[in-house]
């Protein structure tokens, strides 16, 4: 973060987590300071960051995720920016939107070394857990804070949790998604060993190394395509709303999948559950089976556990 910028005292107090001690007055300056200076300059990561943090504290969430979706747009990845969203998207219930950001635009900076010691400038704490105290800690924290403390340890070794990891990938208290970015770090570092994982009422073992990451899984592209080519031409809104339920639904199971990895079978069954709830005529590509009724009550289970754990 652009830590060279010289900031007001009233601000600096603000930056430094000293709100309590402003005056209503001060703290509208702060305000008007950030959005003025914003103005003029966006791309200012420090700038962006303190901004959303005011922006959280008075709850103008919409306002938030305006400035923040438009600075990783022009600028990419950024902790501190992403740290900050985590609150934002929590206040608003939509935490599965902000697993989609956190999943972009760390992937795209997993070739970025250099902030591998760069640590997150946290809203209200640094979360740091030694590794006796990891699990317990880790529990105690809402989702917004797991995630800042996974998005730090996904740039530093993580040796000293991977037995922490193993214990909350068999935890069922904590949220399934929370679940898939653990098992995605372990993929990331190249874990190889069997790791059992329990989430949404399944148990299975699962080795990091050995198991594709969603992009290159043959079964969710062959069943994506299936998708695009349904409803490219005729539906393109439709296949993007589509789309973003079908990938959030597989990232909430990961890395289990659909059962039976039948692309074409998943692809009728979400259809015939998204012509129900925008009440439209159903792409019909297969017959009705028990399969198939079995298939969309499925994803009518995922829903409710979706939105279940991002309440």
């Amino acid at each position: 973060m652009d830590e060279n910028r010289r900031f007001p005292t009233i601000v600096m107090k603000f930056a430094d987590g000293h709100s309590d001690t402003l005056s209503e007055a001060e703290y509208d300056k702060v305000g008007i300071y950030l959005e003025d200076n914003y103005y003029h300059d966006p791309s200012s990561e420090a700038l962006t960051y303190l901004l959303i943090r005011y922006y959280n504290e008075r709850k103008h969430y919409l306002d938030a995720k305006e400035i923040g979706q438009a600075f990783l747009t022009d600028n990419g990845y950024s902790k501190a920016v992403l740290g900050e969203l985590s609150t934002t998207y929590l206040a608003t219930d939509e935490m599965d939107t902000y697993f989609t950001l956190v999943r972009k635009y760390v992937a795209e900076e997993k070739i970025v070394q250099a902030e591998q010691a760069t640590v997150i400038p946290f809203p209200r704490k640094r979360l740091t857990a030694s590794s006796e105290e990891m699990y317990s800690s880790f529990l105690d924290w809402n989702i917004a804070e797991q995630l800042q403390f996974l998005q730090n340890v996904r740039f530093e070794k993580i040796d000293s949790y991977i037995a922490d990891f193993r214990l909350l990938l068999k935890t069922e208290t904590i949220s399934p998604f929370v679940q898939s970015i653990i098992f995605e770090i372990l993929q990331e570092n190249h874990i190889d060993e069997n790791i059992t994982v329990q989430k949404l009422g399944r148990q299975a073992v699962f080795n990091p190394v050995k198991t594709p990451i969603m992009e290159e899984n043959p079964f969710i592209q062959t069943f994506f395509s299936i998708l695009k080519e349904s409803l490219e031409n005729d539906n393109p809104s439709l296949l993007m709303q589509v789309t973003d339920i079908v990938q959030q639904h597989l990232f909430l199971l990961y890395p289990f999948s659909l059962e039976p990895e039948e692309p074409t079978l998943w692809a009728q069954a979400y259809y015939n559950w998204i012509s129900t709830m925008y009440h439209t005529q159903p792409i019909k590509r297969i017959a009705e089976t028990e399969e198939l009724e079995r298939a969309q009550q499925f994803i009518e289970q995922l829903e409710e556990a979706q939105q279940k754990n991002l309440s």
